[in-house]
């Protein structure tokens, strides 16, 4: 079951939203659902510094592979 949301936008974010739904074409609403769901899946600033820290760190005990092309990746 769904529930309705009333927002309250600037005009010109409200046309923002509006153009991008319509590029993709699609409503504004699912445009927006569409975005929200797509935010879950981006990692936070905490996850990023951790898997900096964790290369850092594995580059410094020498656990990493110097590539010299694309196949030394397979």
């Amino acid at each position: 079951m769904r529930s309705l949301l009333t927002i309250s936008l600037p005009p010109d974010r409200v046309a923002a939203l509006k153009k991008k739904a319509k590029k993709r074409g699609v409503s504004v609403s699912y445009y927006v659902r569409m975005v929200l769901e797509h935010e879950e899946s981006i990692i936070s600033e905490e996850q990023l510094i951790a898997r900096c820290k964790e290369a850092e760190k594995n580059y410094r005990e020498g656990k990493t592979k110097v590539l010299r092309s694309l196949t030394d990746l397979m």
